[in-house]
């Protein structure tokens, strides 16, 4: 027989369809199959796979909108539901589970879920996790179905409404304070099966009153019944052979009914434990259904021992197991709209309500620099709109240059409920808004005068917003009359510079401060004066010989270097044999980088940073170069710092490759340099020598010996 949790029945509170539309709406991955989205107060799981898991310090994503959560819809599909899913919705008033396919909740997962009455927990399910459905004191009704084969700790802990408790069939061990401080539950069912009750299963079940323990069960673990202060009786079978300390601490007006010389008979001699002996033929009792539960009728069950004795127990009636509302009628702003539920035991019972009239709400329109924004989008289907003062909607539709939305093209600019359109240029315009419900409204957006603002990006300055504005300066330091700016301008951005753009970018030679002087073609307005800061980040150059280091490149566009004296980067670029080095290819995820040099002579670098800064700087390669002397067979090398290698063989070559390949060749490394030189006593003959640094500054010797 299938195993029910059954409370007293929950009667949700109607959610007004106006909150829900205020809603956030958001979505995002919450697996390697599964995606997530939040709208009106539901969230819904779809997809193929399993949920994430996440923790106490690593949430869910969408954790910060656990207050608006009012229901989870999760689809077929999901097979299971990750640790912490649904930790701590405290809004949450229902979920809905796929028919098929869920296989096990994780730990926490519907945790703290105070306004949490009821959970019909789907066919198939297998595993219930660690404290997963724990801590919500407004749960009154579980169904659990027969497919669970573990239930773990602490899973119904303090849950502080629960009346009655039906364990499903298939489980073999009431875990460990599975159902702690469950202060409410009247009636424990357990099934035939059950072989370990675990440590605090019960306990603090302080309203407990019965309880089933099968003949099946072996083993009672510490204070599965501690602080049970309403158990009178409790039937304990010959089975067990194992019964911890303290079963039944601060339980003291409990009467144990066992059998002669059984183990629980002994364990109440020996703990004072008061208990009464049963004769033998009560063991052989054997039950037969005689009628059947249903959701309004209490079922009967009749026990006839061998002997012929016989007696019934009640099977208290099931109550309804309500699926979720299904509207049937939407509501309009002039009517109401209904919603059934179905009972999903096939009892035929439903339950009818009335959904709200829709508030009628008008749209909001705001305007911010080139923006206006539009309200309650979800609720439009159709927008007009024209540059020009309009009072009707003909006007606007028959205006030059109006431009109509409708639903679907207005999703496209909505986001969060609100509609953001750009204008392509300043002004007032003229609106029209069609709702769906049919009400119509005209409104003006005046886009007229604008505020302009600065942002700096290294020495590129970009001046927004910059309708009705006849032209602007900018000049170097802080000023604050037009005057001063004027004299001390570096550039006049002009209006026929501007054009139709709504903003204008301008790069500067140099950081620092600068202030930008705006005048308008409205001669009534006046000046506005903004002050900003540019700041960038300076290349560090090292000289080393043949190279040159270039240091602090974060943000870098490129290094250009040619020999040469050169201005700007664009003579550099140009010149003959010229290099360059992009921070898209080369210097990409470089801080610094070594520009390396064949010959001597002035070269010219040019660094280019992407926000605009350059930095040119002039180089005297020099090779760096030791200093040798002979006396008689010794050879001696000085100046020797940041030496790599010297390499030297009998013979005459031209190449430090051709000495390595050399019969009898020999290489010194820095490590052989003492005070700066390396000394070398060498036989008659002709030798040569390759002397190479770090910077691959290469010399050459060829040293006779007599």
């Amino acid at each position: 027989m299938k195993k029910i949790l059954s409370f007293t029945l929950i009667v949700l509170m109607l959610i007004p369809m106006m909150t829900w539309l205020n809603l956030s709406a958001a979505s995002g991955s919450c697996g390697a199959g599964l995606t997530w989205s939040l709208s009106g107060g539901t969230l819904t799981i779809s997809g193929n796979g399993a949920m994430n898991n996440y923790s106490y310090f690593e949430k869910a994503p969408w954790y910060d909108s656990r207050t608006s959560i009012k229901s989870v819809v999760i689809k077929d599909g999901v097979t299971t539901l990750g640790n912490y899913a649904f930790y701590e919705c405290v809004a949450l008033t229902s979920i809905t589970f796929p028919k098929s396919g869920l296989v096990s909740i994780g730990d926490e997962a519907i945790r703290d879920c105070t306004a949490l009455k009821s959970l019909t927990l789907p066919e198939g399910l297998e595993t219930i996790g660690l404290i997963a459905i724990a801590y919500n004191p407004n749960l009154e009704r579980v169904y659990i179905p027969d497919s669970v084969t573990r239930i773990r700790n602490m899973a119904f802990a303090q849950c502080t409404a629960l009346k009655e408790i039906d364990y499903p069939a298939s489980v073999t061990e009431v875990e460990g304070y599975i159902f702690s401080g469950c202060t409410a539950v009247e009636r424990i069912s357990l099934p035939d099966g059950i072989t370990k009750i675990g440590l605090g299963a019960f306990e603090v079940c302080e309203k407990l009153t019965t309880i089933n323990i099968p003949d099946t069960v072996t083993y009672i673990r510490s204070s599965a019944f501690a602080y049970c202060k309403s158990l009178k009786t409790i039937t304990l079978p010959q089975s067990i052979t194992k019964m911890e300390t303290d079963v039944f601490n601060n339980t003291t007006s409990v009467t144990v009914e066992c059998y002669a010389d059984s183990y629980a008979e002994n364990y109440c001699k020996t703990n004072g434990i008061a208990y009464k002996t049963l004769t033998a033929h009560e063991h052989s009792y054997s039950g037969a259904i005689t009628t059947l539960v249903t959701c309004t009728e209490d079922g009967v069950i009749t026990y006839t021992c061998s002997c012929g004795d016989s007696y019934t127990d009640t099977i208290p009636a099931l109550g309804h197991a309500w699926l979720e509302w299904v509207v049937t009628t939407e509501p309009t702003t002039t009517t109401v709209g209904v919603e059934r539920r179905e009972c999903r035991r096939g009892c035929g019972s439903f339950e009818s309500r009335e959904i709200p009239m829709l508030e009628v709400s008008e749209p909001e329109i705001t305007v911010s620099d080139y923006d206006i924004s539009i309200s309650m989008a979800e609720n439009i289907s159709y927008i007009r709109y024209a540059l020009g003062e309009y009072s009707t909607a003909s006007e606007i539709k028959n205006a030059a240059g109006c431009v109509t939305l409708n639903a679907s093209k207005i999703s496209e600019y909505t986001e969060e409920g609100i509609c953001k359109l750009t204008m392509v240029n300043g002004g007032i315009y003229s609106l029209w808004i069609k709702m769906t419900d049919g009400t119509e409204y005209i409104y003006k957006a005046d886009l007229s005068v604008m505020d302009q603002s600065v942002e700096t990006y290294g020495v590129t300055l970009t001046v927004k917003n910059l309708y009705g504005v006849k032209d602007y300066f900018i000049a170097k330091g802080e000023r604050t009359t037009y005057a001063d700016v004027k004299a001390n301008s570096v550039v006049q951005i002009t209006k026929n510079k501007i054009g139709t753009k709504h903003d204008y970018t301008y790069i500067l030679s140099d950081p620092g401060i600068y202030t930008v002087c705006v005048r308008y073609d409205d001669t009534a307005r006046a000046h506005k004066f903004i002050t900003v800061e540019l700041t960038v980040t300076e290349p560090e150059f090292t000289e080393n010989g043949l190279q040159l280091n270039v240091a602090n490149l974060d943000d870098i566009k490129v290094i250009r270097t040619a020999y040469g004296e050169y201005n700007t980067p664009g003579e550099v670029k140009r010149a003959e044999g010229a290099r360059a080095f992009t921070g898209k290819t080369v210097l990409k995820g470089l801080d610094n980088y070594s520009v390396q040099y064949r010959e001597e002579g002035i070269v010219t670098v040019a660094v280019v940073y992407n926000n605009g800064y350059e930095v040119m700087y002039k180089y005297n390669v020099k090779k760096k170069t030791p200093e040798m002397k002979q006396e008689g067979s010794t050879v001696t090398f000085t100046n020797l710092d940041d030496l790599k290698v010297i390499r030297y063989a009998e013979g005459e070559y031209a190449t430090s490759n051709q000495i390595k390949n050399a019969v009898g060749s020999k290489t010194v490394t820095a490590s052989k340099v003492v005070n700066d030189s390396v000394s070398i006593n060498l036989n008659s003959g002709t030798y040569t020598f390759c002397v190479q640094y770090n910077d691959e500054s290469y010399n050459y010797y060829t040293v006779v010996i007599e």
